[in-house]
């Protein structure tokens, strides 16, 4: 069986023994190009620029990937300047790593922070693996987070430790991970570790400095070293002796540990409806053509898109989900990679006998084949409603085949009119985004941003906020301390729900919390996460600086702002920061 390793140092395996020692004319690459799109068709020409080889080279790379595959050599296909590589049957470890964290179980985390070996492709530096690279190491963070959590909670302290230690190998940016690990080791009672950790901290803060990064130390870890040093441990004194959970809801208290952040479980009682839920879910039922589900980042797009697919699953009806974030940059490529991409996961999800690539051919525009292969291979296997649930269409806002794109959808609609014969009408598309695609369409006449039913998700109102609270078991106790929270963090979902946790769960008093909220300790790693964003992008960063000083903002930078979460508003002269958190964060960290 064929191994492919790509975590750490790049490899082809046969039976656990090494294929290749030594590759020549840029055939590794290749096949870890052609590895990473898998079963996709990629054009000679965008291969050739991902790669950044001479066009003369590729079939001198192609001919000795041929040599390396030997017996499988027929996985690779050459012809008509497309390349495909059948990944079948292949053991990847980046893909195995994929499914596990998709469990989100405790075993599953565990098998993958073993099999993560290294970063992605460690050394290589091609620019078409940014991305790739970035969402596995994000990953393999977020499950050592959680598995430290789960190992502190049941007092296996040098267990949660070692995952920490991972973690700020892998990411010393993320103070806050320093501190969870300071905190650790002073309940464990390792004052020497502590000790040690914080010259540690403070040396790879000294080269964060050295490197152009402005600001100061972590207070919060400092903070926990003083402690920890001055102060015995809580001997066996455990969270949830300080927990206020009596006073929660039966069901609410089931899942006081949820995790918050990313898709809330379809069972989380948490779950704050609002407006757009039910205007969505009359849309569908009425089989509208379009619903277009517009919210700035973190505002619980995806959450609300899962309930949607549940009820309409649950009616009987046929639901595709495309979520184009997590889609490889290769598919954005052309619009024929992307719509084949497309029709492959219909195909997958229908359980249809076709092949995405026989629809596409050179010589027709992709578009046309798209709507070939919805005629001929999709509509004659559905009898009644099909929903195409389509998230992350920022992706393709940015992209300049878009106004193709946006046409057909857009005659779809009108074909519902116009061929009575077909089955248009059971097709309802929903279109979730976050930038106004106003600024990017350009012919509006043929957008479906101004046919289907537009719906707006925004932060909670403090009624839903309260709402929220009396979820929790009512830690806020009156009206003052509600009022109090929602000017500090306004209705940012994530941001209210780990306040209320933090309460709940914790018994920490409100005057406590807001302090820890301001100080930027509590919800530290939202906020370095949402520093590290903003610094990430150098447009983003001089437009919250120009937010912050008072300078005024261009329509397009206040548009880039809103959609990434950081502001609100309606227009640059309205504009302001999502919340006050913010405001103070992104002030003490920038200027």
């Amino acid at each position: 069986m064929l191994q492919i390793l790509m975590f750490g140092a790049f490899d082809l395996r046969r039976d656990d023994r090494s294929v290749c020692v030594v590759w020549k004319r840029h055939a590794s690459k290749l096949l870890a190009l052609l590895t990473l799109n898998r079963n996709r068709t990629l054009q000679d020409e965008w291969v050739i620029a991902a790669l950044g080889i001479p066009e003369s080279a590729l079939p001198q790379a192609i001919s000795e990937l041929y040599r390396v595959l030997g017996e499988d050599r027929a996985r690779l296909r050459h012809g008509n300047h497309q390349l495909f590589f059948d990944a079948t049957g292949i053991e990847v470890d980046a893909f195995t790593f994929d499914s596990l964290i998709s469990r989100a179980d405790r075993g599953s985390l565990e098998q993958a922070v073993a099999l993560y070996r290294g970063e992605l492709l460690k050394g290589w530096q091609t620019g078409w693996l940014s991305e790739e690279r970035e969402a596995y190491v994000a990953a393999y963070l977020d499950a050592l987070d959680t598995l430290s959590g789960m190992e502190a909670k049941e007092g296996h302290l040098d267990r949660a430790a070692s995952y920490l230690r991972r973690y700020v190998d892998i990411y010393p940016q993320m103070d806050s991970a320093w501190a969870r690990l300071v905190e650790i080791y002073a309940r464990a009672g390792q004052t020497a570790a502590v000790a040690q950790l914080r010259e540690r901290y403070l040396r790879q803060f000294q080269n964060r400095s050295e490197d152009g990064e402005r600001g100061a130390p972590s207070q919060r870890v400092l903070a926990a070293c003083a402690r920890a040093l001055n102060h015995p441990p809580e001997s066996g004194q455990s969270a949830a002796q300080h927990s206020g959970q009596e006073g929660l809801p039966a069901r609410a208290a089931a899942h006081m540990a949820e995790p918050i952040g990313g898709t809330m479980p379809l069972d989380s009682p948490f779950y704050i409806e609002r407006p757009a839920d039910g205007l969505a879910l009359d849309a569908l039922r009425r089989s509208d053509s379009f619903i277009l589900i517009k919210g700035s980042r973190q505002v619980g797009k995806s959450s609300l898109l899962a309930r949607l697919a549940r009820s309409r699953r649950e009616a009987g009806a046929l639901v595709i989900r495309t979520d184009l974030h997590k889609s490889p940059r290769a598919v954005f490529e052309t619009a024929a990679a992307l719509l084949t991409d497309v029709a492959d996961n219909f195909i997958e999800r229908l359980d249809l006998h076709a092949r995405a690539r026989s629809f596409f051919s050179p010589g027709r525009t992709p578009t046309l084949s798209f709507e070939s292969f919805l005629r001929r291979a999709v509509f004659p296997a559905i009898d009644g409603q099909l929903v195409w649930i389509v998230d992350g269409v920022d992706r393709l806002l940015e992209r300049d085949y878009r106004d193709d794109v946006f046409a057909m959808l857009r005659s779809w609609h009108n074909e519902r009119a116009n061929d009575a014969d077909a089955k248009w009408s059971l097709l309802t598309v929903v279109l979730a985004y976050a930038t106004d695609p106003y600024l990017f369409v350009k012919n509006q006449d043929q957008s479906p941003f101004n046919v289907g039913t537009p719906l707006d998700l925004d932060d909670f109102t403090i009624s839903q906020v309260g709402e929220l609270n009396r979820l929790y078991g009512s830690p806020l106790a009156d009206q003052q301390q509600l009022d109090a929270l929602y000017n500090l963090v306004g209705g940012h979902p994530y941001l209210v729900r780990r306040c209320l946790q933090e309460m709940a769960l914790q018994g920490t008093a409100f005057d406590d919390l807001e302090r820890a909220a301001a100080s930027g300790g509590l919800c530290a790693d939202h906020l370095e996460r949402l520093r590290l964003a903003v610094q990430r992008d150098p447009e983003t960063l001089a437009s919250v600086k120009a937010r912050l000083t008072g300078s005024p903002l261009s329509y397009e930078r206040f548009v880039t702002l809103r959609a990434a979460g950081v502001a609100r508003g309606s227009s640059p002269a309205d504009a302001r920061f999502r919340c006050r958190l913010y405001e103070i964060y992104l002030a003490r960290a920038l200027l």
